[in-house]
């Protein structure tokens, strides 16, 4: 717990309000979500990039910013308090992602010790439940320390070593383990190699900062964050057309059946996920990708595979397209919030208790959507407002009470972190 934390005026504006609108995106999409009057775009989707999708690379591209912020301070320590302070700040947060992903899902995890014993639970807290978000900031963090504040080139090479490496592991094993295809509970956003490729989405919150502290004309900044990151996005939405290799129908047989190599008709993975087979390669057509946002395909037309965006695979094409739509959002901040002097409070007050913002959602959670202050909700609102029907805010709530239980989310929320930002009170790792 910090109680100091330097002026508005010193600090990059835009960067907090980069932060504060990713904890605004991610109470919309992981609260409201939950409601069946959702629109399927703010829904978490694991065969393309929707928007609920594009929040979690965000956070890894605030972390990749800020370190790479915080670089040249770090380099005048001398290399083993520079480690010492590196290693225990990654290792805090792991520990504080454990504890709370062990929380969040303590019902589901007491009755799976009870059916299954220790280990077979600690298998499954360690491949699923504790990597989500936290931990995967904190791994990833971890993993490109040694190259935050190196050189361009260098951390290029990074990106793309780690990125083949994820590539090759999953053409080997990872992907099938990470889709619980050997009978073992599914992986979560890219599982506990995921790290490999959120660093794509880290380092280039590393070159936003070089470029947004250059020294050259606003201008010339906004271009160049925009470029690069329409750059980035276009090569990984160009590259996402492997994707189409699976599509179903020209791999039939003239009869409507599917050739041995294909596996079963109905599978929702193909046999051939990372690297397509030769058969493959010959019958398939190559093709470009639906444009973002689009849904793709269902599975009886395109199989599963690792190239199409994918965030529970964490595939490769998927987190530098967010990386680089995360470098354009950026931009805009720039401009609105460091150039024009436009900011929202709501923004700030998120944005720099972030931390806070993300852990203080499961508790709001609770508080609204236990059944009894739900009930209780409704009746007060009838009695006060003469409503003809109580209100529901279950899962199948009307989009104005779905709206109404939101709001009530984001403020409760705000309101916690709005009491800390009034005593200066600021919870950082």
């Amino acid at each position: 717990m910090s109680e100091a934390i330097p002026p508005a005026r010193a600090r990059l504006t835009s960067l907090d309000q980069f932060r504060g609108y990713t904890i605004i995106g991610m109470l919309l999409v992981n609260f409201f979500g939950s409601y069946a009057c959702c629109p399927y775009v703010l829904l978490h989707k694991h065969d393309y990039c929707s928007y609920a999708d594009t929040i979690m690379p965000q956070f890894l591209f605030a972390v990749g910013f800020a370190m790479q912020l915080g670089a040249a301070k770090m380099a005048m320590a001398d290399p083993a308090t520079r480690w010492k302070r590196i290693i225990r700040r990654f290792i805090s947060l792991s520990l504080v992602a454990i504890v709370y992903y062990t929380w969040t899902e303590l019902d589901g995890v007491k009755a799976r010790l009870n059916a299954e014993g220790l280990w077979p639970t600690l298998a499954v807290l360690a491949k699923r439940t504790w990597f989500q978000t936290l931990l995967h900031i904190s791994v990833t963090g971890l993993w490109i320390a040694p190259v935050v504040g190196k050189s361009g080139v260098v951390r290029i090479a990074y990106l793309l070593f780690s990125g083949l490496a994820h590539v090759w592991l999953s053409w080997k094993f990872n992907f099938s383990w990470t889709h619980g295809l050997d009978g073992s509970a599914g992986g979560i956003d890219g599982g506990p190699l995921g790290f490999l490729t959120w660093t794509s989405s880290a380092i280039l919150g590393t070159f936003a900062c070089d470029i947004m502290k250059s020294g050259i004309d606003s201008g010339a900044i906004i271009k160049r964050l925009v470029g690069w990151g329409v750059a980035v996005a276009a090569v990984a939405w160009l590259v996402s057309s492997l994707t189409t290799l699976y599509n179903v129908e020209p791999i039939k047989n003239a009869d409507g059946t599917f050739p041995a190599w294909y596996g079963k008709a109905d599978a929702k993975l193909a046999v051939d996920p990372v690297i397509p087979s030769p058969e493959r390669r010959q019958l398939a057509k190559l093709t470009l990708p639906e444009l973002p946002f689009v849904p793709p395909p269902p599975k009886e037309e395109r199989q599963g595979n690792y190239w199409m965006m994918s965030q529970r695979a964490g595939s490769w094409t998927y987190t530098a397209y967010a990386g680089g739509l995360a470098m354009v959002i950026m931009a805009f901040f720039y401009w609105l919030s460091d150039l024009q002097g436009i900011t929202l409070g709501i923004f700030r007050t998120l944005g720099t208790n972030s931390l806070v913002a993300y852990m203080m959602q499961h508790v709001s959670g609770i508080i609204l959507r236990s059944p009894g202050n739900t009930e209780k909700a409704g009746e007060w609102l009838q009695s006060t407002f003469g409503l003809a029907d109580r209100p529901s805010f279950g899962k199948d709530a009307t989009p104005f009470w779905a709206i109404a239980s939101l709001l009530a989310h984001i403020t409760i929320i705000y309101a916690v972190c709005r009491f800390l930002e009034w005593r200066k009170w600021y919870v950082r790792m």
